[in-house]
């Protein structure tokens, strides 16, 4: 997805950001229903959630410069919230978490919510 967008072919990336958010809805509870869980699963969940969203990201600098200036002190602040919680983590526990609450859950659809909204639904 990172080469799409260094290479200008948003129209793709977009559906493809799209799927990924949808196949990560959906598979903590297909690995529940189907017993098929695993702490590796879970970390490597969580590392794909933080790529995709790391890519989703990049999107944004690269294709809309001015929405992030103007928003800045806003992502500057999600930055802030999510180096605390990192560092905390990994002073606490060694390595950084893996939760999969019902709360953590809700972000994903959040997520998918703003960035579907933004790349599919506004003019670029």
């Amino acid at each position: 997805m990172l080469i799409l967008i260094l290479n200008g072919r948003l129209d793709v990336f977009k559906w493809l950001l799209g799927l990924s958010f949808f196949t990560d809805l959906i598979d903590g509870y297909l690995a529940r229903k189907y017993q098929v869980t695993s702490m590796l699963g879970a970390r490597l969940d969580s590392i794909g959630d933080d790529l995709t969203v790391l890519v989703a990201m990049i999107a944004l600098l690269v294709t809309q410069p001015a929405f992030i200036k103007q928003q800045i002190v806003i992502f500057i602040i999600l930055l802030a919230l999510f180096l605390i919680q990192a560092i905390y983590a990994f002073i606490r526990y060694g390595k950084f978490t893996s939760f999969h609450t019902y709360l953590k859950s809700s972000s994903p659809v959040t997520r998918f919510c703003f960035f579907l909204a933004f790349f599919l639904f506004r003019s670029t």
